[in-house]
């Protein structure tokens, strides 16, 4: 486990070049340029009065991703090596003309004491390809949940991807602040209401 939390920090590197582009109810998202795409890499911050645990159910439960994940239409586990370490499909729904997207992913799940890191790697040739969706072909990151004093949980997501298809990089790269400020205003809703 120990390597895999290694390889999640040389894979995401400590870097001080994140730019603020987004700060408002208290969710925060960065943005900086990517190594490994021209897409843009980004992070979002929030604090969510919920434990670590809690939100990681909610994170592990596919079937409700549709009620918080940004234009999510539907998300199921495919195949489980553990209870930490397993493969998901999501399908996402795009707006016209855009065809929609699929992703999937590995998910590969480390304790490190109180905090839980969400490790989230694509897997594009694990399933067959579905004739309605373009497979997302590149998608890196983690979720990190983090216990703080005061009993609540600071949530971090940072994420690399690759859209695939034919959209232009600088249209992706105007959507890359609204996708993880709304996931993340709908993801603390959700925990809330489910609480």
């Amino acid at each position: 486990m120990i390597e895999l939390f290694l390889f999640v920090l040389l894979l995401f590197p400590i870097q001080d070049d994140w730019e603020l582009k987004k700060n408002k109810n208290g969710i925060q998202v960065y943005t900086r340029e990517s190594e490994n795409t021209p897409i843009k890499s980004f992070k979002g911050v929030a604090l969510f009065d919920a434990a670590p645990e809690r939100i990681l159910e909610v994170i592990q439960d596919l079937a409700n991703y549709p009620q918080w994940m940004d234009r999510c239409e539907y998300g199921e586990v495919l195949g489980k090596l553990s209870p930490d370490d397993y493969y998901i499909h999501t399908k996402m729904s795009m707006p016209f003309p855009v065809k929609n997207r699929d992703v999937v992913q590995r998910i590969i799940i480390v304790r490190q004491g109180g905090d839980i890191v969400i490790d989230i790697q694509s897997t594009p040739e694990y399933i067959d390809e579905e004739e309605d969706y373009i497979r997302i072909p590149f998608s890196e990151g983690y979720w990190r949940l983090t216990p703080t004093n005061s009993g609540s949980t600071k949530v971090e997501l940072i994420s690399t991807s690759d859209p695939g298809g034919s959209i232009p990089d600088w249209v992706v790269n105007m959507m890359i602040v609204s996708t993880p400020y709304n996931m993340l205003e709908n993801l603390q809703e959700y925990v809330k209401s489910e609480n």
